[in-house]
Formats: structure tokens, C-alpha cells, sequence
């Protein structure tokens, strides 16, 4: 078993340290540069150039984290309500939530991705369209590249690796 451990720790080692290492080494050597050349100089270059790449970093930072935030609030209170209604209640067809919800973790990502633009496609997608229907419905009711409604499509993709952290814990809690 301490072999076995020896050997785990070192594949684990050289898959996960040594690119790291290759990286950090690279960032501060100038670009393209291989390991062994003399004319190599090092130094903050390349970091002071990604500072001046752009000036709307801090906001392209303030709405990563927005995106971020957003989304994994909202998938975390759609995870614990879904495990809440499949666990704590009588609801019917719980059995059948509780296996959708692991739909999305099975799904590649890039079909997802597809799925949601066919689906919220302004011009023919089908839930657009299904909208237009409705006679309080506007012209467009969704547009799939609103920072909502990605957010909203985050969450939905994630849902399922919460729901199924919160799931057993809803299960062994008292009533």
C-alpha cells in the first residue's frame, strides 16, 4: 500500500507540478523563448504588458466576478430547493426531478451551448417563439446574449454538483 501511495503521489506530482513549474519559469522569460537559449532575458515584461493590454481591466474583472457571483448564487439556491422538494417533500414525480437534475453534468458542454442558442435564437428559437404566443409577450422575450440571461444559463448548467453535495445532507438531517 506505501508503494502504491509513493506512485500515486509522484504521477500526481508530474501531472500537476511540473506544468506549473513550466509556467511560472515562462512568465518571467521573454515570449517564445525555449528553455536552454543564452539570449533569454528575464524579468516583469510580460506582466507589465498584460497591465497595459487593456485599460477596462477592472471592469472586465468587476463583471467576471458579477457573472461569477450571480451565477453561483443562483445555482445554489436552485440546487437546494430542488434537493429540498426531492427529499423533504411528498411532491410527485421527485423520483423524476431528482434524475433530470443530473442531466446537465452528462451533457458535453458545447451541445449545451448549442441547445441554449437554438433554443433562445431570436429569430427562430423555440422558446422565443413559444413566448410570442403569449399576448403580454414583447417582440423578442428573451435574448440569449443579455448578461442575465447567461447568467441564468450558467446556473442551470451547474446545478448538479450542489444538488448532489446537498442531497445526502438533507437526507441524514433530523426532521
Amino acid at each position: 500500500m506505501t508503494i502504491a501511495m509513493i506512485v500515486s503521489g509522484a504521477v500526481i506530482f508530474i501531472l500537476l507540478a511540473v506544468p506549473l513549474i513550466v509556467q511560472v519559469i515562462t512568465a518571467f522569460r521573454g515570449p517564445f523563448l525555449p528553455f536552454g537559449v543564452s539570449s533569454a532575458q528575464w524579468g516583469v515584461e510580460n506582466f507589465v504588458t498584460l497591465w497595459q493590454l487593456r485599460e477596462d481591466f477592472w471592469g472586465v474583472l468587476g463583471a467576471t466576478g458579477a457573472f461569477v457571483g450571480g451565477s453561483t448564487l443562483l445555482t445554489l439556491l436552485m440546487a437546494f430547493g430542488l434537493a429540498w422538494v426531492t427529499v423533504r417533500t411528498d411532491a410527485p414525480w421527485r423520483r423524476l426531478i431528482s434524475v433530470l437534475v443530473i442531466v446537465p453534468y452528462i451533457i458535453p458542454p458545447i451541445v449545451k451551448a448549442q441547445a441554449y442558442l437554438l433554443m433562445l435564437s431570436p429569430e427562430s428559437g423555440v422558446l422565443n417563439q413559444l413566448l410570442r404566443l403569449l399576448p403580454f409577450a414583447s417582440d423578442v422575450p428573451i435574448d440569449p446574449y443579455a448578461f442575465p440571461t447567461m447568467i441564468f444559463i450558467q446556473a442551470l448548467t451547474n446545478v448538479t454538483f450542489p444538488y448532489l453535495m446537498i442531497v445526502p445532507i438533507l437526507t441524514n438531517m433530523d426532521g
